[in-house]
């Protein structure tokens, strides 16, 4: 069997060889800079889910920006090394715009139950444009699959969820902070 693709193989090669050889040799064809591919501010925008699965992301949304996508992949590595903290799961939850206050069971007056934890979610940048806040359900449901991916498994929750919102008034543009709470139970 004769083949007259360029490469080192004798002209005795089995099919299956020839056949390796080809597809190894279309490898080299890709224009994509492999280095870059483990930068999650370099990798371009269609292997970015594949960046986010080899780094093994908590949780991954398709429907995200692309700034999110690339600031999750960013902070994968280093929530692997906090895991099961307090700094993991507020980190975890402001890569989605959501700042959380943690109270643990010893900082509440009076103390709750031992390995609990209450927390308060601050939906940030949900608003439309009409200035009306928004708090989307499967927002909500995002926070609470992260919660309970980045937390300790033996650690049981309470959340209160919020929009904070800044406003200035008058010319010396004082500013005067509101914060409302919604109360569920457990997610």
């Amino acid at each position: 069997m004769r083949h007259t693709h360029p490469d080192l193989l004798p002209t005795n090669a089995s099919g299956l060889e020839i056949a390796l050889a080809r597809t190894c040799s279309m490898v080299t064809d890709y224009t994509v800079d492999f280095s870059r591919l483990w930068d999650p501010y370099e990798c371009p925008e269609q292997f970015l889910p594949a960046l986010a699965w080899s780094l093994n992301v908590d949780l991954w949304d398709d429907t995200w920006t692309i700034p999110t996508k690339r600031a999750i992949c960013a902070a994968a590595v280093g929530n692997h090394f906090i895991k099961g903290t307090r700094v993991a799961v507020a980190d975890a939850l402001s890569a989605l715009d959501i700042k959380a206050d943690i109270i643990e069971w010893h900082e509440e007056a009076p103390q709750a139950p031992p390995g609990t934890f209450k927390i308060r979610l601050f939906v940030g940048g949900a608003v439309d444009d009409a200035q009306n806040i928004l708090i989307f359900d499967d927002r909500i449901a995002q926070a609470q699959t992260l919660i309970d991916r980045v937390k300790r498994l033996s650690q049981h929750y309470t959340s209160e969820i919020g929009v904070q919102a800044e406003i200035q008034h008058g010319i010396a543009l004082a500013q005067h902070a509101t914060t409302y709470f919604i109360q569920r139970g457990d997610l």
